[in-house]
């Protein structure tokens, strides 16, 4: 086998048909395999499993897409363990290239583009403008902090083998403390645009605060790893003025926006600077136990 393609699912059957469609139609000309792994679904991933010819399901009870992921790489039977998730839509070419790309760089990981999408591209929601701006920003994640999301991921067997599986402790952030402990082996990333995923941008103000909610969270737990990412110190004064900054910069991106838009961009600013500066200054957020 060349490649096993490693899915997640928690509840969400419908975005899964979408996505192993698009697995079904690459132009790989390897052997290639699609390991879903329901994650205590209600809405049967199964039976959407069965329709595909590339994919098998199999079950991880203990909650958590990291440990999902660490089940699914129990059963990958591939040389290069490709990772994307339920709700992204894989470009034909996403195996072929990103192989390729693993290839060329065996003593790293490839890290691909997360290309987002409005659902109404005419219409798209204040939360949709920001997202569209922000979300995904895979390139900046491999040159600053040496990872890349699992939306989008191809990793050699072999490194995975020496760096280890993800910790499924974490809600959100394996992927990046595993990027860390990976780079620190010795096993950097490197970035190829043109291996593509399509995923949908988050649409509504709760889905937007879920995000927030779980980067913070997410952050409490890296510290409590070991994986050190400074707190402020919550100074009013402080926190006010890098906010203005964080706007004066995020002002000048909806610059090519109409007015309309603009002020919707605007709009999903500000509440995420306030999202950020409340969660930074409080002292603990939703701490976890760290098995």
């Amino acid at each position: 086998m060349d490649v096993s393609v490693i899915v997640p699912v928690y509840n969400d059957a419908d975005r899964l048909r979408q996505c192993l469609a698009a697995l079904d139609a690459q132009t790989f000309a390897g052997a290639y395999e699609v390991v879903v792994v329901d994650n205590g679904s209600t809405d049967d991933p199964g039976a959407v499993v069965t329709r595909h010819r590339t994919a098998r399901i199999v079950h991880e009870p203990r909650p958590g897409s990291y440990a999902a992921r660490n089940r699914g790489l129990q059963e990958a039977m591939g040389s290069i363990i490709a990772f994307t998730d339920a709700d992204c839509i894989p470009e034909p070419t996403w195996l072929e290239r990103g192989a390729a790309a693993a290839r060329a760089h065996p003593a790293g990981f490839v890290v691909g583009r997360v290309q987002l999408f409005a659902r109404d591209p005419a219409r798209p929601t204040a939360v949709e403008l920001w997202e569209l701006n922000h979300g995904f920003q895979q390139e900046l994640r491999v040159q600053r902090m040496n990872y890349g999301a699992t939306a989008n991921l191809m990793v050699p067997r072999a490194l995975l083998d020496a760096v280890g599986p993800f910790d499924p402790a974490l809600c959100s952030s394996g992927d990046k403390e595993w990027g860390i402990r990976a780079t620190a082996a010795g096993y950097p990333p490197h970035y190829a645009d043109d291996v593509v995923v399509r995923h949908p941008a988050r649409a509504t103000w709760r889905e937007l605060r879920g995000k927030y909610l779980r980067i913070a969270a997410d952050k409490n737990d890296l510290r409590l790893l070991d994986h050190a990412i400074p707190r402020g110190n919550g100074d009013a004064r402080g926190l006010l003025r890098s906010g203005g900054q964080f706007a004066r910069h995020r002002w000048a991106e909806a610059r090519d926006l109409d007015r309309r838009d603009r002020l919707r961009y605007f709009a999903a600013m500000l509440f995420v600077v306030g999202m950020r500066k409340y969660d930074t200054a409080r002292p603990t957020i939703r701490p976890r136990e760290v098995r």
